[in-house]
């Protein structure tokens, strides 16, 4: 098999079974989510039920995404597949370094791709930089240091970012903050400032948006009281990966 048998990503392709090119009917690589999660040899999705006894036995499973969230153990692994019951979509496989999860994203990869080094690194580093929308939020106080809204130290692959907000309703003519957003643009690299911006005294509109950009290496948007007093921040931060 060579590359020119393959698509190219999609994310709309994604959420079904296909996403590498085979046809529905025969393809390399299904995706499903966990859902009985038994011990660390043996899991169910009942997105993967359905194709015959037997029929992903020498088949990779490589877990792709820990519901969590937090890049865990054993996202990232992968091990061959040993047996299938069809009825249940159940898979066992060699141990992972740790228990499944419900909820946790695997794909199910032809044997036939692990021979083919360089097109499975590229599958991984597409299934790394998958979009997931998440969110995060709360409330910061400030205490006249730099403190951290949202960081993303180190991600697991190319990281889509979309927005932060931030609620200034708290902040009176008195206070000066300062909003900083910061980029890593290598591996072991520093945390690097894109851009700054002051809000001083009371705001109109009341919320602030700070638009962020792809990255790879990671992003720290932070907030800082220079003037005033210390007050309350509400935050909301919506990204994908």
């Amino acid at each position: 098999m060579s590359g020119a048998d393959y698509t190219e990503y999609d994310a709309g392709k994604f959420a079904t079974d296909v996403f590498i090119k085979g046809g529905s009917a025969n393809p390399f690589i299904f995706k499903g989510t966990v859902t009985t999660a038994t011990s660390d040899v043996i899991f169910a999705s009942t997105d993967l039920d359905g194709h015959g006894d037997d029929a992903f036995v020498d088949w990779y499973v490589f877990v792709f995404y820990d519901t969590a969230g937090t890049a865990a153990a054993p996202q990232g692994e992968w091990q061959p597949i040993s047996d299938y019951v069809s009825a249940t979509g159940t898979f066992t496989h060699t141990a992972f370094t740790a228990d499944l999860v419900v909820g946790d994203e695997v794909l199910i990869i032809h044997e036939d791709l692990f021979n083919d080094t360089a097109l499975l690194a590229a599958i991984f580093a597409i299934v790394n930089a998958q979009q997931i929308l998440n969110e995060t939020g709360g409330t910061i106080t400030t205490d006249g240091t730099e403190q951290t809204v949202y960081i993303n130290n180190d991600p697991a692959g190319v990281y889509s970012p979309e927005i932060v907000k931030v609620d200034f309703t708290n902040q009176t003519a008195t206070e000066s903050v300062i909003l900083r957003e910061y980029y890593r643009l290598n591996a072991g690299g520093g945390l690097i400032m894109q851009d700054e911006v002051i809000f001083a005294g009371v705001q109109n509109p009341l919320i602030k948006n700070i638009e962020l950009d792809p990255n790879r290496f990671g992003i720290h948007v932070t907030i800082e009281k220079s003037a005033g007093t210390n007050r309350d921040y509400d935050y909301e931060v919506v990204y994908k990966q």
